[in-house]
């Protein structure tokens, strides 16, 4: 009997395939961060922060991966919440910044090791949909993105980091009012199936 080992030439040449994707961002909204501290300068704040600093983020996709190069078709969410104790626990406040970003990215992989896990590259576009209080606001962001991709027997596990510029106002206000969610995220992606070869 002649034991053949599984090389990392012996997985598939190109995938298509589903995944999602979980993690957290920071940023730094401008307008936003004054608007909460304008609503609350009448009051005592009890202890932290007015600032929107950070963010959840969640999402969905579908990938073809062809060797070296993939194409990624997404749809992300985000979600900044703040709440806010103010005049000793007699008044709660509590505000969201939220988006929502369909788009579409590519990386390049540089495989590593035993070939089978790869460091990779890449970038992307999205159109972003911004909701805060009653503002809102939409517009073309980009991000540039990279991380490792660790494919094991049946499932892969991607950590990575990416930057966003996304930036937009909303016109139908005077003045207008500015829904910035432009920062750098750290997530994971997971999706399930076989090894795809990286050359």
């Amino acid at each position: 009997m002649v034991l053949i080992p599984v090389t990392a030439q012996e997985a598939r040449k190109s995938l298509l395939y589903p995944g999602f994707g979980i993690g957290f961002g920071f940023f730094y909204p401008g307008d936003v961060n004054d608007y909460i501290t304008r609503e609350l300068s009448g009051y005592t704040q009890e202890f932290g922060t007015y600032d929107m600093l950070m963010y959840l983020h969640a999402q969905a996709f579908l990938t073809y991966k062809i060797k070296s190069f993939d194409v990624t078709g997404l749809i992300e969410g985000a979600y900044a919440p703040k709440f806010i104790s103010v005049d000793y626990s007699s008044t709660f406040k509590s505000y969201a910044f939220t988006r929502i970003s369909p788009g579409v990215t590519g990386n390049y992989y540089l495989p590593i090791g035993s070939k089978r896990h790869a460091l990779y590259f890449g970038g992307g576009v999205q159109y972003h949909f911004l909701y805060f209080e009653n503002f809102s606001a939409g517009n073309i962001g980009f991000r540039a993105q990279a991380g490792l991709s660790l494919q094991f027997k049946r499932i892969n596990l991607q950590p990575h980091a990416v930057f966003n510029y996304i930036n937009a106002d909303d016109e139908s206000k005077r003045p207008s009012f500015n829904l910035n969610y432009t920062g750098g995220q750290i997530g994971i992606n997971v999706s399930f199936h076989s090894p795809v070869a990286h050359r």
